[in-house]
């Protein structure tokens, strides 16, 4: 039986539906008509957590929509004790929202959705803001509600390693073009010679003239992984690029000493003893889970943020206020919006009315214009389809030959690997590594990328 039905599409009952298409194709637009026409049977939810959570306390957020359903107080607060250990948030379930990270966010706006039991749950970028490990267990959970409970799902997503060999159907949004490519092999098979191939997952890129196409890494390192003789991870995760400035040329834009920080003096820091230097001509990554201060080190190395003890200078300076010859591209890029109208290539448009990709793209240009010295970019891919990756990467290659040092928060190994000269991991307070990308990835199991897991061991 079939659930919904709008136009070309028709979504069977305890479907999971992996939707793709580029930036500002239209993926929120379907999802959020695919909510109107479900009404409360449909469950959204949306790219940026901000927008979505409105009360000041977690248990209170996991209540709110159970509340609104009528439920009376026993079984709203049965209802919450399932879904925060279903979903692993017991621990914070006391803690103010505002506190949490932008990752912990995301997790709190599913499993509130969650808590109203809803029949088809509709997921707009729900990966976007989580570290890897996160992001394979939200798809984990998103998997056994689908399988185990019968819950239709429907996600877009721009990482589609995670998820599109599970996809029972595959649907293309891309303005006014909207259709079904059915199931995965099929749509993969048809993808892999036209423009969507982008959209594939890497093992799918990487051997798209085998015959059967490979779209997990299990299948490329099974049938294929030993094509390329003599490759091994770290030579294969990153893509070839330019070199970062020379030593001797570069100067230290950002030098961050002995740096220490926590929120509340009486609890352990949330950094402790930090050292990091980002040069001129530089593009350094800053990876790591969910809640382990990358984004507390941006806002002090933005100035924003006075550390307890340790120095933040920002050529050869010592950082006093926000802005001091450094610019930060927020998480939640609409604190950049001060004008009704976009600039650049979205002139003429309302900010509030672009997609979360192309809102990221406009606070982007929105940062550049201050033509800083060192550029803080915190989670700046989320919302960007592979093409808009590739163009950012091109854009950010630019800026540092032109000297510019550039600070990357993110989760996205991907693009990270490709782009930067340098990534490092924050763990409990401190940086566990730092290293090449070929380092970084080569050596780690987890925090690597899909060409890296393929060809390990090779």
């Amino acid at each position: 039986m079939d659930i919904v039905q709008l136009e070309k599409i028709k979504i069977g009952a305890g479907e999971l539906v992996y939707v793709c298409g580029p930036t500002g194709g239209g993926k929120t637009t379907l999802l959020k008509r695919m909510r109107g026409l479900l009404g409360s049977r449909a469950g959204l939810v949306m790219q940026n957590p901000d927008s979505q959570i409105v009360n000041d306390r977690v248990y209170d957020e996991l209540a709110f929509g159970l509340a609104n359903q009528g439920k009376n107080s026993d079984e709203v607060r049965r209802r919450v004790a399932e879904t925060a250990g279903y979903f692993g948030i017991s621990r914070w379930i006391n803690r103010d929202t505002a506190s949490l990270s932008g990752g912990e966010k995301q997790l709190l706006a599913i499993a509130s959705v969650m808590a109203m039991a809803p029949d088809v749950l509709l997921l707009d970028e729900p990966t976007a803001m989580l570290d890897p490990v996160t992001s394979d267990r939200v798809i984990d959970l998103v998997r056994r509600m689908n399988r185990e409970y019968g819950i239709t799902v429907l996600i877009a997503e721009h990482r589609p390693e995670r998820l599109f060999s599970d996809a029972d159907r595959i649907i293309w949004v891309d303005g006014e073009e909207i259709y079904c490519e059915g199931p995965a092999d099929m749509a993969a098979f048809l993808a892999a010679d036209t423009e969507k191939r982008a959209f594939l997952p890497a093992a799918a890129k990487l051997f798209a003239d085998k015959v059967p196409l490979p779209l997990t890494v299990r299948e490329a390192k099974g049938l294929y992984g030993g094509t390329e003789k003599g490759a091994g991870a770290a030579d294969v995760c990153v893509s070839d690029g330019e070199p970062a400035a020379d030593a001797a040329d570069a100067c230290d834009i950002l030098k961050i000493k002995n740096l220490t920080f926590g929120y509340v003096r009486n609890l352990p820091p949330v950094l402790s003893g930090v050292d990091l230097t980002v040069k001129s001509g530089e593009i350094f990554a800053l990876c790591g889970e969910n809640g382990s201060g990358k984004t507390t080190l941006a806002l002090l190395a933005a100035g924003a943020l006075k550390p307890y003890s340790g120095s933040v200078k920002i050529d050869g300076h010592r950082v006093k206020t926000s802005g001091q010859d450094s610019a930060m591209l927020f998480q939640d890029v609409t604190c950049h919006f001060t004008s009704d109208e976009g600039v650049g290539r979205f002139a003429g448009r309302h900010p509030y009315d672009l997609s979360g990709g192309e809102q990221q793209l406009l606070a982007l240009e929105i940062v550049l214009a201050k033509k800083p010295k060192l550029l803080i970019l915190d989670e700046p891919t989320k919302g960007l389809d592979a093409s808009e990756k590739e163009r950012f990467a091109l854009r950010l290659s630019e800026l540092k030959e032109s000297g510019m040092a550039i600070l990357l928060v993110t989760h996205d190994i991907e693009f990270a690997a490709d782009s930067a000269d340098k990534m490092a991991l924050l763990f409990a307070g401190e940086l566990a590594f730092t290293g090449t990308p070929k380092e970084f990835c080569g050596g780690n199991i987890f925090y690597t990328t899909a060409k890296a897991r393929i060809y390990r061991g090779k």
